[in-house]
This record gives C-alpha cells, structure tokens and sequence, in this order.
C-alpha cells in the first residue's frame, strides 16, 4: 500500500471504488501531473492491486530489495509498461504477456543516477565528443538488451535537464563538456572592485562550482590584482603580482568568440568563453593571468554586464532575440503576437539602416500601433531601458521615418507619441509636451496622446486642462482627477469652478478663458501635497520600461516569491515607495519631468531626496490633527501634519517612516511601517546602511519575513504536524494491559505519552482503542515513528490500518492530543504560582528585544526606560491563567515589578 499510496494512506479508502482509488493514486504519485509516466503509474499500479499479472508485484518486491526508492521503483516498472501500453493501444496481440513478462525481467535497466555518472565517466575521457556520440556511448556503457527504445529516451531526458541545470555545457560543434570536471582546480584572477564579487565575469568557470565568494583581504586596495581559487566550498583570494599581457591567448579569446558566435550571431557570456576556452586546453588557466575582463576587452570584444559581443551587429541580434522573446510573452493572442512582430521587424530594418522601405509599409505599422496595446508593448521594445543613446538615435528616425509617411491624422497621431516617448527619454518634457498637443490635435480621441498629454499639463501645474483632457477618458473617481480636484478645490485657486466665458477674477475686464485660464494660479504647496504624490505615482505608472519590470521585481521580493502574494504586493505602498527613494526613480522623475514642474514643487521634491527614512516613537497624538515625533536617531521633536493616522494611532508607538517638508510643516511621505517593540534597533541597522539598494533589499526582506506565518513548533523544536496511525488488533483485552504498563491512563480505553514537567506534565500523545481500532495521534513525526516503534515490539501481532501526517492547516478543527478536562482547578492555582515565579525571573533575565538587557536595567536606565516601557504595552492586556489553562504573564504585574507604573 505504501509503494502505491505513500506514507499517507487514506484511512477510508475502498479499494473495489476505482475513482476513489484513481483518484488517490494521483495525489499520492511520485510524478508531475504532465508526466508521461503518471498514467503508466496508474497502470502499473492497477496491475499490482489486480494481482494481474503477479510478476508485476514480484518485480516491484524485487526491486525494492534492490534498494531503489518509490519513485525509481515506479519509473523502472513504467519503462517495462510502455511499450506494452503502446502495442495495447495499437490493438496488438497479448501486450502484456511475454514480452512484457521479458521486460520486467530484465529490470532494472537503468535509473536517473546511472545516466548521470555514466555520463560523466565518459566526459572525464580526453577526447572530445557530441552530444549525439555521447548518447551512443551511454547507451552502449548501460549494457541494454531490453527497452532500448525507452533507455534511449530515459538517455535523452537526463542529458537535457543537465544541461538545463548547467551540469553539462555545450560548446562550438555540439560538443558537450562537463564543466565541474573541466574547473576543477583552474586559477582566475580579478581586481578590488565595486562590483565585488565579479562572479558572472572574471571568475566565471569558478561559478560552476559554487556560488560562495570570500571578501577580499582586508588590507586588499581598489584596483589590486586578486587570484581566486575554490577552497572548502568558497572562492578564496590572494594578493598576486601583475602577469605580463599573453597576446597569444588574447587571440585564443577572439577565435573562441568567433567560432561560439559564428551560428547564431549573438553576444556569448562569459561562462561560453570559458567553457570553450577549456574544452580547447584544459590546462589554459592552471596559471594566473590577467583577470578575463581585461583580456577579452584587449581582443577588441565590448563588454555589457556579462556578455561579450564584437558590434554593434552582435547587440541588435540580441535585441532582436529578447525582444521576440517578450513580445511572445506579452502579446495577447496569435494576432497580437504576429502584428507586433511586424511592427518591431520593420523598425529593425529602419534601425539596419535600409531605406528600400515603401511608405505603405510605413503606413500599415502605423495603423497596426494605433492599437493602444501594440503601441504601448512596441514602444517599450523600441526604447528598452532609456540609457542608450545609439537605442534612442533608432527610434527617433524611426519616428521620422513614420511622421513622413503618415497620410491620415490618426497615423499623424501615433507618430506624434512616439516622438514625445523619445523626447521624454531624452529628458525634454516641452519638446514632448509640444509633439503630444499636435498629436491631440490631429486625432482628439486617441487615448494614448490624450492621457499622455493631460499627465503633461497636470505635471505642469495647468490643472483646468489637464483636468479637461482626462474627464474626455476617465471618470471623476480617477485618482489623477481626484488628486487635481483636491488641491484646486481650495481657496488658493482663485478659479476654481470658474466657467469659460465668465469675467476672470482678476478684475481685468476680459474673460477667465483668455486671461487667468492657462496661468499657474495655484494653490499653496501644502495644498498641493497630495498632488504632487500622485505625480510621482503617475510618473511610475505611465513611465514605461524598465520601470514597469523595476516595480514587479520588487513586488515579488516584498511577496517571498510567493505567485499568491505578488498581486496584494503590488499594491502594497512600501514597493513604490522604494522604487522612488531606494532605487533613485524619484531622481530620475525629477530629471524627466523636472522642466515642466513648478519651481516651488522642484525646489520641495529635491528636499524630500534630503530625507533619509528612520524610525520615530509617536510622543503625542492629536486625533484627526496630526501627531508629535522624536527621530530615535537624533531625538529631535517633529510636528506631522497626519489627518487619518492620527485617528487610531497611540503615544509610546514606534514607526519606521521618512517625516518631509509640506511648504510650511511636514507630513509623512510613503510607507509607515509599525516597529514592534524590541525591533527598533534592526529598524535603525537597516535604514542607515549606507547602499541604498542594499538597504532597499534589506528592508523588503525583513518586512517579507514578518508577514510569515510563524512555523509551529513542538515544545522540543520539531515541525509540528499532525500525525495520526491506525492499526488493528486481534485480541483488545490483551492489549490493555500492555498500554497500560507502557503509557499513562486517561480513562477507559485511552493513554498518554507524557513528558514530565515542573508543574503539570505534557502531554506527547494520545492513544485510544475502540473494538478492536487503536488510533494514535501526535504533533510530530519524530513521536509518531518513536510509538511505530514501540508498538511494533508491544503489540507484534497489531496491523497497520492506515497512517497520515498532515501540516497543521490541513488538520484544521481536527481534536489535537490532549485533554482539557484535566486543566482542573488545583492545576491552575499551580500554574498560577509558576507564572508569578516567571514573571520575577523575567524582569533579571536578558531580554534580546531590549538589546540584552535585562527589563530592570532597561527600566534603571533613563535612555532605555521607554523601550521596556513599549514592550510591556506591547503584551496582550490582562494575562493570568485562562479556563483552557493558557498562561501568559500580567503587564501590570511587570509594571508593578519594575517601578514603572
């Protein structure tokens, strides 16, 4: 039953019910659903509950005897069933008779782990060998006379995941290598860099083999030459003198990047180089050289992160092949995919330089982007990352090119957004501003030079137009029109709700539309604070790549990586709050947009980059007001003008937050984080690291870890599951007896496993017999197979009826083993005096959450009385020993304890 169900036999399940038995063995098997193998398992192991034929349980026994765990038992069975399955399927004679009774007979054949070590025998020899040769050998090294067809595909199926997991390498020529067996012992060199560690670049090879770099020597200076070597598991440095240039093996360089490139024209990465380097001579980096950046810059090669290409050629390739790669992933649906395809090949051939370009192709991209999702998913391929101006010199002529040919106004229209993009990018919003009112003009409800040109205004100050252009696309609940309306709804707008037509309020005589209509009146900046934050979110929203990818990484970091948890990330107000401080977008929206905003606005961003996040107790609330702070790092008073927060916010309460000025106060900008007390100081380590992406990472690391749900443990340390064991006996006034001499009576056909304590014993285990069922239940796997054990030698004649060990989750409102009805009252006065000796002893005992101080030094120290102070708060209120005998210790009593009432 184990060999088909696993350990977790469902206790009910009825063998004759073949959905419920179907539908068990797929929980239960050791495949993927997507696994071929998993409907042979269901075969194999309808076979064996069938009996029919026996020499399927006779070859799983063998087998096992074999020493060959579940999973490969299966696999090796589902190999002897294939192609009896398929001769079955093809309505062939007695599929499963003799030649499948040979096949199981000639098992095992091979196992994952064969393949493997075979594999690497043959790649230890010296010659060189292809993947296809190296698949002949295995094959012939295996020995197999049976289910060759299978073992071939078996073959195949290892070699391509090592590959995938870059145990194996394939060179120039197909020719495969092992790159742990070729880095074994080689000496790389690198130099004290910022980059440190340069693990991707010159220390590529030793990348193969771990992933763990030493920091350099402490007396190493920038720019000094490293050698680096695997020792223990880890790169280890040592200072060395500079080697002479080795011409010849800078030759070697360019003529490996040649020959590794010659097929698909793509930049090759480091680890390419290396590894086809090694399969030439593996004796090539016995000796250090000079580190593998210098040299492959001295063979003329260009260097970006971690590839290396000979041209400009080689990148547009590699564009070409990331931006075909993402097009397919974004695009929605086959139509999409193909019309972006277009789109982005003509603009390749713009960029190549061709001009034998039609204006009717031209003109058919330009319909084809007015598409909103393909001009925005093009454009984003076009522009890349922003950086390179080569990148933004291609798509400007592109845009020209289109602008030419344009021969309706919508067409005029998409040319114009693509001109504003690459005037954006290129840090001139007015240009931009400019080529989007033209776009407008030409097609007035086209979406994209609509919103885009209304951010424009909005980002200007021009709120009526702005706030014009957007209720032409969005409803008044839209936040970039909700955070217009609540800044200019004020009295410092002094046109505010005025018509058109009506005389301005200056008292010229001329009419608000041609006098005071498009000046800036606007409002105070602390009126305009919430404005001026939802410029910042629209400038992430609207930005486009690599923002867009910048704010979804991050969100995953703050999720764990959790798929389930990413969409709630998104939105959480830490993530885009990094985005713009940590990782400096708030510097870039100053250098894109800086032109077009206000000078008082200009002027209070840049005061805000002044800002460093910190942590601030709350010493005084004023409800729907504000809040008074002191900076636990500099201890200074700071009034924050925070009208929601201050309604259900506490003095005494830690927050981790960045207080900026508003125009005339300050107010809380982005995340504010809730500092549990006794965190406070872990809070002060990571906002003062020095990095800001470092402190960025920390920062979500440590808040993605506190959104945990804490991992039960038992009272012992173990994972805590619930484990449940059911077996039968023959006889249960026998066993009676002999449950009672080896465990406590709880009553009438029911025992505890106990562990003694100081005042009431815990209790480790429940066992109860009804009829002839006995069923045991624990929290941990370690007691449940220590009873297995003992039962075994107790009760040698009791059989295993089923056995299941669930996470707590899943065993949800299920009775865990103990017994409340003994938490008597005598049992509570007891734990009631041991709770008062924990309280005392608590108040002299180190306590990491004050750092290491004990609660009565903190609370003789005047510097660390308020920490004690906000860790008792933070205790549940009450305390004492509950009905259900839970025991907590009193704050008050702590208080009392302390002197600090």
């Amino acid at each position: 039953m184990t060999l088909l169900f696993g350990k977790n036999v469902p206790a009910d399940l009825d063998l004759d019910d073949e959905d419920q038995v179907s539908a068990a063995l797929k929980r239960a098997a050791p495949f993927q659903p997507d696994d071929v193998e998993l409907v042979l398992f269901e075969i194999v192991a309808g076979q064996i509950l069938d009996e029919d034929p026996p020499l399927v349980w006779e070859t799983a026994q063998r087998l096992h005897g074999r020493g060959l765990g579940r999973r490969q038992l299966m696999l090796e069975l589902a190999l002897a069933a294939a192609p009896a399955m398929s001769a079955a399927i093809g309505g062939g004679p007695d599929p499963f008779g003799e030649r499948y009774a040979k096949s199981l007979r000639a098992l095992p054949v091979a196992t994952d782990r064969d393949v493997e070590d075979a594999a690497r025998a043959l790649l230890a020899m010296p010659e060189r060998m292809t993947l296809d040769e190296l698949h002949e050998r295995l094959l012939a090294r295996l020995d197999v006379t049976e289910l060759i067809d299978e073992v071939t595909d078996l073959i195949e199926s290892v070699t391509d995941r090592m590959l995938m997991a870059d145990e194996l390498e394939l060179v120039a020529g197909d020719v495969v290598v092992d790159p742990e067996q070729l880095c074994q012992g080689i000496v790389l060199t690198t130099r004290v860099t910022a980059d440190w560690p340069a693990l991707d670049t010159d220390l590529a090879g030793l990348s193969y083999l771990t992933d763990e770099v030493a920091e350099p020597p402490a007396d190493a200076a920038p720019g000094q030459l490293l050698q680096g070597r695997l020792h223990d598991g880890e790169v280890v440095f040592e200072p060395i003198p500079e080697p002479p240039l080795d011409a010849d093996f800078v030759d070697a360089i360019r003529r490996a990047y040649a020959i590794e490139s010659e097929e698909t024209g793509l930049p090759q990465t480091f680890r390419e180089l290396t590894m086809h380097l090694l399969a030439d001579d593996p004796t090539v980096f016995d000796q250090p050289r000079l580190p593998l950046t210098e040299l492959v810059a001295a063979a003329g090669l260009e260097i970006r992160g971690d590839l290396v290409a000979d041209g400009r050629a080689a990148w547009r390739v590699q564009a070409h092949s990331v931006a075909a790669f993402r097009i397919a992933g974004t695009a929605a649906g086959e139509e999409q995919q193909r019309d972006l395809l277009d789109v982005y090949g003509l603009f390749e051939r713009v960029d190549s330089g061709e001009y034998e370009i039609s204006a009717s192709e031209l003109r058919r991209v330009l319909d084809l982007m007015a598409d909103e999702a393909i001009l925005q998913i093009a454009t984003d391929q076009f522009l890349g990352d922003g950086e390179d101006s080569e990148s933004l010199d291609a798509v400007e002529a592109f845009a020209r090119r289109l602008s030419a040919a344009a021969s309706k106004p919508l067409q005029r229209a998409v040319a114009g957004v693509v001109s504003a993009l690459v005037a954006e990018r290129r840090c001139d919003p007015l240009a931009a501003a400019d080529a989007l009112a033209e776009a407008v003009r030409q097609a007035p409800d086209f979406f994209p030079a609509v919103d885009r040109l209304a951010w424009t205004r909005a980002d200007q100050g021009r709120a009526a137009e702005a706030k014009a252009l957007w209720s032409q696309v969005f409803t008044p609940d839209d936040p970039d029109l909700e955070a217009i309306e609540s800044a200019m709804g004020g009295q410092g707008n002094p046109g505010a709700g005025m018509r058109r037509n009506e005389p301005c309020w200056c008292g010229s005589g001329r009419k608000y539309k041609v006098c005071h209509l498009r000046a800036n009146d606007l409002p105070s900046l602390p009126e305009r604070f919430r404005w001026m934050l939802r410029k910042t979110v629209s400038y992430v929203e609207r930005r486009g790549a690599p923002l867009t990818q910048i704010v979804t990484e991050t969100a995953w970091k703050l999720a764990d990586e959790d798929p389930e948890k990413v969409t709630e990330a998104m939105h959480d107000s830490l993530v885009l709050d990094v985005v713009l401080h940590e990782l400096g977008w708030l510097d870039r929206f100053l250098a894109e947009r800086g032109a077009l905003l206000p000078e008082d606005e200009q002027l209070l961003y840049a005061s805000w980059q002044l800002v460093p996040r910190t942590v601030y107790e709350i010493v005084s609330v004023s409800p729907g007001v504000g809040l008074q702070l002191r900076d636990l790092r500099e201890a200074e008073l700071l009034d924050v003008q925070e009208r929601i927060g201050s309604q259900t916010a506490t003095a005494g309460q830690l927050i981790c937050a960045r207080a900026v000025p508003d125009g005339s106060g300050h107010r809380l900008l982005g995340a504010v984080i809730s500092v549990p007390p006794g965190q406070e100081d872990a809070f002060l380590d990571i906002v003062d690291d020095p990095d800001p992406v470092a402190l960025a990472n920390r920062l979500l690391a440590f808040m993605s870890a506190a959104s945990r749900p804490p991992e039960l443990q038992t009272t012992t340390g173990e994972p805590m599951l619930f484990c449940t064991r059911v077996l039968r006996v023959d006889d249960p006034e026998s066993v009676r007896p002999v449950l009672d001499r080896a465990y406590v009576s709880g009553g009438p056909d029911r025992w505890y496993q106990e562990r003694p304590g100081d005042v009431d014993s815990l209790v480790l285990a429940t066992l109860e017999l009804d009829g002839s069922i006995l069923t045991v239940q624990t929290m941990s796997e370690y007691r449940v197979d220590e009873i297995a054990a003992d039962l075994t030698e107790l009760l040698p004649d009791a059989v295993l009826v089923s056995e299941s060990r669930e996470p707590i989750e899943a065993a949800a409102g299920r009775t865990p083993p103990s017994d409340p009805e003994r938490v008597d009252a005598a049992v509570k006065i007891a734990m009631a005096a041991r709770m008062a000796l924990i309280e005392e002893n608590w108040c002299s005992e180190s306590v990491p959450a004050l750092g290491g101080l004990t609660p009565r030094e903190a609370a003789e120290d005047p510097t660390q009385r308020e920490r004690v102070i906000r860790l008792i708060d933070s205790f549940p209120a009450g305390g004492g020993v509950t009905d259900e005998g839970v025991a907590t210790m009193r704050p008050d009593r702590l208080r009392e304890l302390l002197g600090i009432q």
